[in-house]
């Protein structure tokens, strides 16, 4: 992602302030940390929709379900010397 396109999506742009709205979108982060953030939003909103919970707004337990679901793959990643 080089641009706030994906990141601004489906924004309404009603405001004379929008040019500068997306130029800030565009330079807030640098292009990896952006593209960096869709992967992890992805992965995020892909397991949301497998395990049937919006993604946004989003439950603190839903978050918390998340992150074990994370350390439980790291655990039985093939090649894991430690489980945690």
């Amino acid at each position: 992602m080089t641009d706030s396109s994906d990141a601004l999506a489906g924004v309404p742009a009603t405001s004379y302030l929008w040019p500068r709205v997306r130029q800030s979108a565009d330079h807030a982060k640098a292009a990896n940390t952006r593209r960096a953030y869709r992967i992890d939003w992805d992965d995020f909103a892909g397991w949301c929709e497998l395990h049937r919970c919006a993604p946004l707004p989003v439950a603190p337990d839903t978050v918390a379900e998340y992150l074990v679901s994370l350390a439980d793959a790291e655990t039985l990643r093939p090649g894991s010397e430690d489980p945690l």
